[in-house]
């Protein structure tokens, strides 16, 4: 019989890469009538009784490979005598027809069964539901494997606590005395309180007591993620998303193991790089509201690209979920759409439906609503309908400034051809009671109940549903007053009424293309559209002062955008800074002031860093500085909404340091941990310099001297 191996098991990550390489494998050889062999000192020899044979002969190795990454082309390959390598951790429907062999596949041995009851009587004898929290440090704390903030898993504990029957909290950390402190309240237990170990393999209990809870909360990590998997007795599972900026519900059968939507460098910035970087890092001030953007995608509109252009242009922090609605999407049109995504791919994701369909409408509005932030504001935006960032950095001071407001309604210009708009309201495509409600102030657990007109609602203690639009909203009028009307490009596509007709709007293609024939204005729109029947008049844009933000070229049948330039970039300053790397433990307290100073002075966005380090030290650097600003944001109880810009540069001449220096500002001061030698040798004494205590003043004083310069040049010019 054909043979297939896994030399690596054991070795090519930790215990939770592992249940996911073994689970393959031995799924993999079932389906394809193989027989397995594994490594003989493979510890899951000794935890789950693993029969299999040691291995006993070398064979051509298979990798999981970039190019073999989805599943399909790797179960497509000829995989008889191979020696298989790589992490298989796909998303988790990959496994859900497998799942009773899968959980078949980690049942404790006899002897560790033993062990493993007595901590699960001791630690239910404590109380009747049990609370697993998996918080892990140690090796944690860089690109998607993230340390989440105990204050996330704290505010869940603090909504679900009080409605629990005799709740215990169980911790498993790989650093317990870390983290336990943090939940001192809940008087939390972790396996030293239950009198059971597993010296061969100390991790075991922890993750054997993580499948065993009654409501669990997991870290980024595959460890607690295949514990879930193992659980029979969950009823709610957890997870931390830096997306979302806090705790998500997922489902360990259908789900990603782990979360790749943003890494820890995004978050808080990848300040260490030769480049401009971002912090990208969400308070409770409602003056630094994200928004969330999603549109639903019912045609293969040519509009999606000219949205990007105008979210790339805001100063916020902000994500555009795209809710795939087509049955039966062209692959060229896909592909546009994975080209999109692609291209921002940390502020925009894509939602398709499992197996091909949406079950309805209302689950494509919902679709996004579980990944979004404790609180944000929520933006419906059609593929046909366009702002200006203007207009949407406009909306979002209005509801920073009321924070009682919970949703805005808009006036549209509605097109129903590249020329047409509709110029009357309280009829068909203006009526004020339905149209347009297009923003909401959103909080977890809100959903949609209907989608035409839509309606979020929230729950209120007594179990009703309270419609978030009807609560305090932003009206017609108040909307209309601060500029805040959007176009809506309705009926400009023969693709448009084709998608009319496929909902029971007969020919309507025939009379929307009469419309497009008449040379005369304006018109009733019900003399055109068998289904208006009310007195919706329709005009020429120019008669109304209507410049559109898209126009199609005639000749070429292309959209194109009109959308105005990216605003003017005002002027940066940039410090110099010139450590002694080799004194890390004096530099890193100096540096944390002036990280400090600068992220937390208004106008952040416009003041640069730049650090001096030889090339030997440039590595060094890069991971002081990378730890410190992560302790900073992790920290800090408020948060840092700009953008500055961090440099580690490495000049080598003085030609090198002249250019550099024409940008530079000044020299912060770092008293008894400088580099002495760079200065003198490059003359950097000479710079005008300062300390860290009067930075906030001194970063006032040059902006404001900038900006008299730049304005004293403009009116000077000739």
């Amino acid at each position: 019989m054909p043979v297939i191996t896994m030399s690596s098991l054991g070795k090519y990550g930790r215990f939770g890469n592992q249940i996911f390489q073994y689970a393959f494998l031995k799924i993999l050889a079932r389906d394809r009538q193989m027989d397995v062999e594994v490594p003989a000192d493979w510890i899951g020899r000794y935890l789950f009784a693993c029969q299999d044979p040691a291995i006993t002969r070398s064979l051509p190795l298979v990798e999981q490979s970039s190019e073999d990454f989805r599943k399909e082309r790797l179960l497509n390959r000829t995989l008889e005598n191979v020696n298989l390598r790589g992490y298989f951790q796909y998303h988790t429907s990959f496994y859900t027809p497998y799942r009773d062999f899968f959980r078949s596949l980690f049942q404790p041995s006899p002897a560790i069964a033993a062990e493993m009851k007595k901590a699960v009587d001791t630690l239910r004898s404590r109380g009747n539901t049990i609370v697993g929290l998996h918080l892990r440090r140690g090796d944690y704390g860089y690109s998607y494997f993230f340390i989440a903030p105990n204050q996330w898993y704290l505010d869940w504990l603090d909504r679900i606590w009080d409605g629990l029957d005799r709740p215990v909290l169980f911790i498993a950390s790989d650093e317990p005395e870390k983290v336990v402190g943090d939940f001192a309240r809940f008087n939390p237990v972790t396996t030293q309180d239950l009198g059971v170990s597993i010296p061969q393999a100390s991790f075991y209990l922890d993750f054997y007591l993580l499948s065993c809870c009654d409501l669990l909360a997991i870290s980024n990590s595959s460890f607690s993620f295949a514990a879930a998997m193992l659980n029979e007795r969950g009823t709610s599972f957890m997870r931390p998303s830096l997306l979302a900026d806090g705790l998500i519900a997922f489902n360990p059968w259908d789900d990603e193991p782990i979360l790749r939507d943003r890494t820890v460098e995004e978050r808080i910035g990848n300040f260490f790089a030769p480049t401009t970087s971002t912090l990208s890092q969400k308070s409770s001030s409602q003056s630094e509201l994200s928004i969330h953007f999603f549109t639903v995608i019912l045609e293969p509109l040519p509009f999606l690209r000219f949205h990007l252009e105008v979210f790339r242009r805001l100063d916020f922090v902000w994500h555009w979920h795209l809710i795939d609605g087509m049955d039966g999407t062209s692959k060229e049109f896909l592909h546009d759409l994975e080209q999109l995504v692609d291209s921002e791919p940390n502020r925009i994701t894509l939602y398709q439906p499992k197996g091909g369909i949406w079950q309805d409408a209302l689950a494509m509005h919902n679709a996004c609503l579980d990944n979004l932030p404790r609180e944000c504001l929520l933006w419906q935006i059609d593929p046909q309908e366009f702002w200006t960032s203007e207009q949407i950095e406009t909306a979002r001071e209005m509801f920073a400034e009321n924070p009682e407001r919970t949703a805005a309604f808009y006036w549209c210009w509605f097109f129903v051809s590249d020329r047409l708009v509709i110029t009357t309201t309280y009829c068909y495509g203006q009526h004020p009671e339905r149209e347009w409600l297009r923003t909401w102030r959103f909080q977890p657990q809100m959903h949609f109940i209907a989608v035409d007109p839509p309606v979020l609602v929230q729950s209120l203690p007594d179990g009703t549903l309270q419609d978030v639009g009807r609560i305090a909203p932003f009206l017609h009028a108040d909307t209309e007053q601060q500029g805040l009307v959007f176009q809506r490009f309705a009926f400009v596509c023969p693709e448009q009424l084709l998608s009319l007709e496929q909902r029971g709007y007969l020919n309507a293609l025939a009379e929307w293309e009469n419309l497009q024939r008449q040379s005369e204005s304006p018109l009733l729109l019900r003399d055109y559209f068998s289904w208006v029947t009310d007195d919706a008049s329709v005009d020429l844009i120019e008669n109304y002062g209507v410049e559109p933000l898209i126009q199609k070229d005639e000749q070429t049948g292309e959209w194109y955008s009109l959308l105005m330039p990216a605003r003017e970039e005002r002027p940066k300053l940039s410090w110099l800074m010139v450590p002694d790397w080799t004194q890390p433990t004096e530099f890193e307290d100096a540096l944390m002031e002036v990280l400090t100073n600068v992220l937390s002075h208004p106008q952040s966005d416009r003041i640069g860093l730049v650090f001096y380090a030889k090339e030997s030290d440039l590595e060094v650097a890069e991971s002081i500085l990378g730890e410190s600003f992560m302790q900073l944001i992790l920290q800090a109880e408020d948060s840092f909404e700009r953008e500055p810009q961090v440099e580690v540069i490495s000049p080598q001449t003085i030609s090198d340091w002249q250019e550099l220096l024409a940008s530079v500002k000044g020299r912060i001061l770092l008293e008894g941990c400088e580099d002495s030698k760079a200065i003198a040798e490059f003359g950097l004494g000479d710079l005008p310099s300062c300390a860290i205590a009067t930075l906030n003043f001194e970063f006032h004083q040059a902006i404001a001297q900038m900006d008299d310069r730049v304005v004293s040049s403009k009116l000077n010019a000739p």
